[in-house]
């Protein structure tokens, strides 16, 4: 990636000041990397940084990154014995990207060279331990075996028994019984999957009258036969106090999703921008009400982001800066926040520390907790992902069949930026129109389709510098949610802490 500026020289036989030598010149980092040596086993030999014509890609200068000094939004390096060159930045962005890939690659050198001190002095010490550890070992050997050549033999006694298969098979033996009633008057026990009745039943172990199952269903339904639980391998549980019967009547019917604004359940769709409430609940509109949100976006008057309305009475989210009415407050679970001095809507709300936090045990012993099902290990997946394919430079291949922002395959939704209006509304991509007034897109966030025009990019987001060629004359950002997350994610020692320093 080449960064823009200008190019000045000063001689030490001129006048004071600096020359220009070219007013408009491209910076472009090289890093040439072979095979791994004894001291840097990175394998990175050298990083130069070349200064060159954009139009003509002349290069004008030539410097190591080791030995250039950036300071006031410039570079400064020694072109030769008698002249000091200096290359400054357009933008603010540039010089920093450049200053932070000056100190990543100077750590990489010291840490290198730090490396091959510590093993030489590792080899040596370990010499010596095991030397030591040799000796002690064969000092212990002799003496024990003379100790067992003097002592005399005694018996061990005999320890009771105590194992996990007995108490299990206790505990099996007071659930197994007949299927006969204890008495004249009680009703007999049939099973809940086949409603026969027989000579052994397996009873409910929380004392439920009907959560019975003869041996024949468990069986055939769970795979356990009667003689593990009998020998006492497996210990045995109802399965219709712990909601695991496979059979028709225990299956829940499945729930046909309303619209959250009219409750109408024809021709539902997703919410375009407002997902699911605080309860984890998805939301949905019908046809009319999100042809309804579709002509608000398009006017010029401020609308609840939810359900499209007119109201004067909206909250703004201090994250997003989206507004919302107080009936769809209620209906995204948020209401009870308002009284906080910042409100954030469904989207923005992020779940507390405190309930994903590492124990203080496993913390201790240095083990991170992962859970595939968690939100943010996927974030921290997708980031990671992201910036290495990124890195690679090699821009990756658009079709219809792969996602624009992961690249990747799945079940997809076709933007219809560019493409022709379906017969049944229109889809915006988010990442081409502003997420307050669907303006064209100038700055969108690097790690999820928060996008803004130039009028309304939020104060919190952090400017980290241009897009990729598939987002042409577009900033990257990265916009509070995301920041909060990465953050997280470091303090939980889910992301690393140099991949936390290069993407932000």
């Amino acid at each position: 990636m080449g960064f823009r500026g200008a190019l000045l020289e000063r001689r030490r036989d001129a006048g004071p000041g600096f020359r220009a030598v070219a007013a408009s010149c491209e910076l472009v980092l090289v890093i040439e990397r072979i095979a791994p040596s004894e001291i840097d086993a990175s394998g990175t030999v050298d990083a130069k940084a070349l200064f060159q014509d954009p139009a003509t890609k002349q290069l004008l200068s030539i410097a190591r990154l080791a030995d250039v000094t950036l300071e006031a939004g410039a570079v400064f390096w020694h072109a030769d014995e008698a002249a000091v060159h200096c290359f400054r930045f357009d933008a603010a962005f540039a010089f920093a990207e450049v200053q932070r890939a000056v100190a990543s690659i100077r750590r990489q050198e010291q840490l290198a060279l730090v490396q091959h001190s510590l093993d030489a002095k590792h080899y040596a010490t370990c010499a010596n331990i095991m030397t030591s550890i040799v000796a002690t070992e064969d000092r212990k050997e002799k003496n024990a075996i003379k100790r067992v050549r003097d002592e005399p033999v005694r018996a061990r006694k005999k320890q009771p028994r105590h194992d996990a298969s007995s108490d299990n098979r206790t505990f099996n033996l007071q659930w197994i019984g007949s299927a006969k009633p204890a008495s004249a008057n009680d009703a007999r026990s049939v099973c809940h999957l086949c409603h026969l009745a027989h000579d052994r039943m397996f009873h409910c172990p929380n004392g439920e009258a009907r959560h019975t199952y003869c041996a024949n269903c468990v069986r055939k339904h769970f795979g356990q036969d009667e003689t593990e639980f009998l020998s006492g391998a497996i210990r045995y549980h109802c399965r219709l106090c712990a909601h695991a019967c496979s059979c028709e009547a225990c299956q829940l019917p499945p729930q046909l999703p309303t619209c959250v604004v009219c409750t109408s359940k024809d021709d539902v769709a997703p919410h375009p921008s407002v997902l699911q409430n605080t309860r984890g609940q998805p939301l949905s509109l019908c046809a009319s009400c999100l042809e309804t949100l579709r002509a608000s976006q398009e006017g010029s008057v401020p609308f609840c982001t939810l359900c499209g309305g007119l109201d004067d009475t909206e909250l703004r989210c201090s994250t997003c800066k989206r507004e919302f009415c107080d009936p769809c407050q209620d209906l995204m679970g948020t209401s009870l926040c308002a009284a906080k001095t910042k409100w954030q809507c469904a989207s923005c709300v992020l779940p507390s520390f405190a309930s994903i936090a590492i124990q203080p045990k496993a913390k201790a012993m240095g083990i991170v907790l992962v859970d595939p099902n968690d939100a943010l290990t996927y974030t921290v997946s997708y980031a990671q992902m992201l910036v290495q394919r990124e890195a690679n430079k090699v821009p990756a291949k658009i079709s219809e069949d792969s996602c624009f922002c992961c690249k990747d395959g799945g079940v997809l939704i076709e933007c219809d930026h560019i493409a022709a209006i379906p017969d049944k509304g229109l889809w915006r991509c988010p990442r081409h129109f502003c997420f307050k007034c669907s303006a064209p897109t100038t700055h969108c966030c690097r790690f999820c389709v928060a996008a803004y025009c130039e009028k309304h990019v939020p104060r919190a987001a952090v400017m980290l510098g241009p897009a990729p060629s598939d987002l042409p004359d577009t900033t990257y950002i990265a916009c509070r949610p995301c920041i909060e997350q990465l953050d997280e994610a470091a303090a939980r020692g889910l992301l690393p802490s140099g991949f936390y320093k290069a993407i932000m």
